[in-house]
């Protein structure tokens, strides 16, 4: 972990006074792995006079935006205790690339899965996994109803574990399958896969967006008639 030491005014009695702090190494606007400039950092006590937060402006010199950055500590026996990064405001998530054909076969799911992403960057790590397995049940019936459009009523309606069962590429089926378990884990009280979390199921969703991406490729390129 890479300190720096920063100067720092304390907003109760206006004095100023260093202190070393986790380096702040990516603007959480635009992502660029950077070193971004102070312009300024305030420390503040809590009510118990037990801890601390400090906040730093920062100016990203890539995209040119400020941002908040939280730092917060524990004061031992009158020395400061090395604070931890806490949070930085605002922050705009890294959105997964999905390709155009997979965009047209499921728009919902990519929509859900990026809000998903915003949550999950906001630290709304309780709910976001909730919709990861919404993403995941447009992505699952949108592509089956790729398939066979015929049933497009009936893939609509049932639930989501008949809709895997009717999934021939076994690779899919599985993906499908254990990220719903997951999925199912994060909007019940009890969990059944303590091991597993959204971060397992969103990898588990991703391979599943490369396969499905790989089957469109190749319908793409089987339509190309011989010349």
């Amino acid at each position: 972990m890479i300190k720096q030491d920063l100067s720092v005014w304390n907003v109760d009695d206006e004095s100023r006074f260093d202190i070393s702090l986790q380096e702040i190494n990516e603007c959480p606007i635009c992502h660029f792995s950077l070193r971004p400039e102070i312009k300024s950092g305030h420390f503040i006590w809590n009510e118990d006079r037990f801890h601390y937060s400090i906040y730093l402006a920062c100016f990203c010199t890539k995209c040119r935006q400020m941002f908040l950055a939280k730092d917060t500590g524990t004061c031992y026996r009158e020395n400061l205790g090395y604070p931890d990064l806490e949070q930085l405001i605002p922050v705009t998530p890294s959105t997964e690339p999905f390709s155009d054909a997979l965009s047209a076969l499921s728009p919902t799911f990519v929509n859900t899965y990026n809000q998903a992403q915003f949550a999950e960057a906001q630290g709304l790590t309780e709910i976001c996994g909730i919709g990861y397995r919404r993403a995941l049940e447009f992505l699952v019936k949108d592509y089956l109803i790729h398939l066979s459009p015929d049933e497009e009523d009936t893939i609509k309606a049932e639930f989501l574990g008949a809709s895997i069962k009717r999934i021939n590429n076994d690779r899919i089926k599985v993906l499908a399958e254990r990220s719903t378990w997951i999925g199912n884990d994060e909007t019940h009280y009890v969990r059944k896969h303590e091991d597993f979390d959204y971060t397992d199921m969103k990898r588990f969703i991703i391979a599943m967006v490369r396969y499905i991406e790989s089957e469109l490729s190749f319908e793409e390129a089987l339509s190309i008639p011989p010349k």
